[in-house]
């Protein structure tokens, strides 16, 4: 389950647990393996959000594949947190046809019926 870190937590995080950012990949590889339609990522909030902790934070609800990059490019996701997810998110969205979920536990269910998290098309 990710969060959000400021810079200097998530590269403390990163050290001491390289691991979880693998995870994301390893998650989207195995996505891919199975020729599965859909990615599931759970993390700690129920969307996606750009300028995060801001008064212009904004929920991603359903987003393409080249708004998600453009977001990237503008720095809006961290590098030890969210990034990850999105960089896992766009390696499995490579073929098209395909969809990811990025979402908190909670908010699973609904969102698999497309009523909650992110969901990012290719």
């Amino acid at each position: 389950m990710g969060s959000f870190f400021t810079l200097e937590q998530a590269e403390e995080l990163k050290r001491e647990h390289p691991e979880w950012v693998m995870i994301n990949f390893a998650t989207s590889l195995l996505a891919e393996q199975v020729d599965a339609e859909t990615l599931i990522i759970t993390t700690g909030v129920p969307q996606v959000f750009v300028n995060f902790g801001t008064p212009d934070q904004k929920a991603l609800e359903e987003v393409t594949v080249d708004e998600i990059k453009q977001y990237v490019k503008e720095g809006h996701f961290p590098k030890g947190s969210m990034l990850p997810k999105i960089e896992a998110s766009l390696n499995f969205l490579k073929k098209p046809g395909r969809r990811v979920i990025i979402t908190n536990p909670e908010s699973l269910s609904d969102a698999i019926r497309k009523q909650a998290g992110t969901h990012i098309v290719s």
